[in-house]
């Protein structure tokens, strides 16, 4: 895994984790107060699936030894 998809990988899992720390359980998942962080992790999860689909890809196209 290259310097590039480690340092994207780890920014996507630590916004996950700040995203579902500041969530509201009480109010409610789908309370209007809770869209934004909800939004956010899902574009995190979205991003550290795309950083390893691309990562995959990249080892793919390196031909074997």
């Amino acid at each position: 895994m290259s310097l590039f998809s480690k340092i994207a990988l780890s920014a996507f899992v630590i916004f996950l984790l700040v995203n579902l720390y500041f969530l509201n359980l009480g109010i409610g998942i789908t309370h209007e107060d809770n869209r934004t962080y909800l939004f956010s992790a899902g574009v995190s999860v979205v991003g550290i699936i795309a950083t390893l689909a691309l990562d995959t890809w990249r080892k793919l196209s390196q031909p074997k030894k």
